[in-house]
């Protein structure tokens, strides 16, 4: 699912774009591209919900913070371990609540200290209804720069320019960047 529609960027881009069909592909493929590289900048994916598997870093306090959201709560398993390559143990869900994007051991425990002690599987994403229009905004505009400068007069060959990032585009993206240091590696499954 793009964040943009070709509709979308047809009317953002104006210039007799409305009316044809024959430049929708090159600007799908662009908009794909571009999409890539705001996830790449920000951490964050910006798609469908997904499964998603994290691996974090026990921080010994009471809260783990996930990569992606929105989460609506649909975790579908906590696991933990001692040690990098024990078998992994299911955490109970009694044993923790979800917030957000944050998940909280229950009853004063912590999520003990250690390194990629802990496994997160859960559902994340956006349907295109709720696509934030910021980030919609932010891809746009960038959709915009590389449309009009791009480098040669074949739109085809645009996936092959560099991807510049509009200022405001980049003070956008800058509110959803993930602060590194969570300790947590995420991957689709």
């Amino acid at each position: 699912m793009p964040v943009v529609s070709v509709d979308e960027i047809k009317g953002w881009l104006g210039s007799g774009l409305d009316n044809t069909t024959e430049e929708d592909d090159n600007l799908m493929e662009l908009e794909k591209r571009i999409v890539q590289h705001v996830e790449m900048l920000t951490g964050r994916r910006f798609s469908e919900p997904t499964e998603l598997e994290e691996i974090h870093d026990g921080n010994g306090k009471s809260r783990l913070w996930l990569r992606n959201f929105p989460v609506d709560n649909a975790i579908t398993s906590v696991e933990d371990r001692i040690d990098i390559g024990d078998a992994w143990a299911v955490v109970a869900t009694t044993d923790y609540v979800v917030n957000g994007r944050r998940v909280f051991r229950t009853n004063g425990e912590i999520w003990t200290e250690g390194l990629q002690n802990y496994r997160v599987v859960y559902e994340a994403g956006y349907s295109s209804a709720d696509m934030p229009q910021d980030v919609k905004h932010a891809v746009m505009e960038i959709m915009e720069s590389t449309w009009h400068n791009r480098l040669t007069a074949t739109p085809a060959l645009i996936v092959d320019q560099t991807i510049d990032i509009p200022r405001t585009a980049g003070v956008i993206l800058t509110k959803w960047k993930v602060v590194s240091g969570s300790g947590a590696v995420s991957r689709v499954l």
